[in-house]
């Protein structure tokens, strides 16, 4: 679980639908600290600021997140 605990952390960093998704999906983890770091990554990604420089439509999901 420490392992998918880390990947759904790093997940939190990346706002994309695909991060999104994984975090979503974590929150059905069958380890706790799991289902907990994807609900704070989850509400840390709906708290952040939006970004300066809005993506080109093309950058989307090709980004190195």
């Amino acid at each position: 679980h420490v392992v998918r605990a880390e990947a759904v952390r790093l997940l939190s960093q990346c706002d994309t639908e695909t991060a999104r998704h994984g975090l979503e999906q974590a929150l059905h983890d069958r380890s706790v600290t799991v289902q907990d770091a994807a609900r704070a990554g989850l509400q840390e990604l709906d708290n952040a600021p939006p970004p300066l420089v809005p993506a080109l439509p093309w950058e989307l999901e090709t980004a190195p997140c």
